[in-house]
């Protein structure tokens, strides 16, 4: 069975593991790692995203869409 992970070394600020982990309740630091990463990849989509305001024009009835939408 392929997983799709990697093996890594890293030093990292005891102080700061510790107060993550804390405040996140997760049992490993691979958890809070994973947690993290994919964090940080949220953020930084969302930041782009938001870039895009006012950038894109959309032409459409919204009231429309929203009545036709099935409950």
């Amino acid at each position: 069975m392929k997983t799709n992970t990697i093996r890594t070394h890293v030093v990292l600020n005891k102080d700061i593991v510790e107060q993550a982990l804390q405040i996140t309740h997760f049992d490993s630091k691979r958890e809070l790692l994973d947690y993290a990463l994919r964090e940080l990849i949220r953020r930084e989509t969302q930041k782009k995203l938001l870039e895009l305001k006012g950038k894109i024009h959309w032409e459409g009835n919204l009231e429309a869409l929203r009545e036709n939408q099935a409950l």
